[in-house]
């Protein structure tokens, strides 16, 4: 063999390996229903961390099952978000069930009472695909990602324990949910919003789950508009509108909401062409929090006026971009001790729990270092035209709200009831890091 035909078999082999290395990155980032249920069943990385999760998840599970009715699923009951409410303590409680190291963990009375949960549920589905429970708020007023927030973990619940369950039910079941996926799949929500993120990673987990390219290529109709506009360049998560861009800005409560639906998305779809934007929502969110988890600038909030936002929907991101960012892991670690320290419930919200997400993420160890450059040194100011705002870093950080607005009853939601309030002209909260 010549010195010539040598280097070409040289570069020949290193250019199969380079193949076989991508083709196999390509193969693990396949999403299919085989990922998701692989994915949604794995066995929970052991790390300090997630032993923290896992402590902080055990401490909510009593003898009340999680408060799960299943007389009011089955028959009539109360009334205002309970079936939100229950159908996300059907998720929890199914990964509770599933999950070893969890108080629940095969319990056959758990079992039992979903199996009767999720029968009520499927009950409740109308022929043309609504969740219309006895008794409770009629909700579509708001838009297809209510029906959404109900469809997630009936879904996710049954992936966890529906091969546990007789094979009627299961039939009586699988048919309530394709009738409730047909039915938000033709009722696309593109607010380019928390409500828009919802749909999108909703929608996108039922591709997933039923292995159908229609669902998929609905989502990605609307993806781009809605993640580009829910987070802006600069790296603000909110209540934003493309066309109505005078309204946008940050909000207390519903940026948070949007956080926890946008990382579901990039999950389940697989697009890392939207880390780079999500990378930069997770450092907006590391600066306009401070390291104990609350919010430098309260008064810029375009929708609701709360001071106590959940904080724990953040945790999947920071976990996930942890690898990138080591310094996440140090902000994961403050939020978790938040929680921990404030009895605040992870089983609580819309979501299904953003701490079942984190667990998968197995987010890197806190490493002793310096923080970042761009966090211990970062002056922005966030001009919207309702919004006004400031977030700064050194060896402290302080946010100072300069003008902001609740929209309320002009906002351009359907059914927000209250008039438009001036919030702080100024205010200024300072904190050390």
């Amino acid at each position: 063999m010549n010195k010539a035909t040598g280097l070409l078999t040289t570069w020949l082999i290193y250019f199969l390996a380079m193949a076989s290395v991508f083709g196999a990155e390509n193969a693990k980032e396949k999403r299919n229903r085989h990922w998701l249920t692989e994915y949604i069943t794995q066995s929970i990385p052991d790390t300090p961390r997630n032993r923290q999760y896992f402590a902080l998840i055990n401490r909510e599970l009593d003898e009340k099952y999680l408060g799960i009715d299943t007389k009011w699923l089955l028959e009539s009951g109360g009334s205002g978000y309970r079936a939100r409410q229950q159908t996300n303590t059907i998720g929890r409680l199914a990964f509770c069930y599933h999950t070893r190291g969890l108080r629940y963990y095969q319990d056959p009375e758990v079992l039992e009472k979903l199996r009767l949960a999720l029968l009520g549920v499927a009950k409740h589905v109308t022929a043309e695909g609504k969740f219309v429970c006895p008794g409770d708020t009629d909700m579509y007023w708001a838009g297809s990602h209510e029906h959404a927030w109900r469809l997630e973990p009936v879904l996710l619940g049954y992936i966890w324990v529906g091969d546990e369950l007789p094979h009627k039910d299961r039939q009586t079941i699988e048919a309530a949910l394709q009738r409730a996926t047909d039915w938000l799949v033709r009722h696309p929500n593109k607010g380019s919003n928390n409500r828009g993120a919802v749909w999108c990673a909703i929608t996108t987990l039922c591709g997933l789950y039923y292995n159908n390219q229609h669902y998929l290529d609905v989502v990605e109709r609307y993806a781009d508009d809605i993640v580009n506009v829910a987070v802006f360049k600069d790296g603000e998560i909110g209540e934003h509108w493309k066309n109505r861009l005078e309204w946008s800005g940050p909000d207390i409560v519903y940026s948070y909401t949007a956080c926890a639906y946008l990382y579901l998305y990039r999950l389940f779809s697989g697009k890392d062409q939207i880390d780079q934007r999500l990378l930069k929502a997770t450092r907006w969110f590391a600066v306009y929090n401070t390291q104990s988890g609350w919010p430098n600038v309260v008064g810029a909030s375009v929708r609701t006026g709360s001071i106590d936002p959940a904080i724990q929907n953040t945790l999947p991101m920071f976990e996930r971009f942890s690898h990138t960012e080591p310094f996440f892991a140090t902000v994961a670690e403050h939020y978790l001790a938040r929680c921990e320290r404030q009895g605040k419930s992870i089983f609580s919200g819309k979501t299904l729990s953003p701490l079942i997400w984190a667990l998968f993420e197995g987010g890197r160890e806190v490493r002793p270092g310096p923080y970042p450059d761009w966090y211990v040194n970062h002056t922005q100011l966030y001009e919207r035209q309702q919004v006004q705002y400031a977030l700064v870093s050194r060896t402290y950080q302080t946010g100072v709200t300069q003008r902001s607005i609740i929209i309320g009853r002009d906002y351009p939601f359907v059914g927000c009831r209250h008039s438009p309030s001036q919030m702080n002209t100024l205010s200024c909260f300072t904190q050390g890091i």
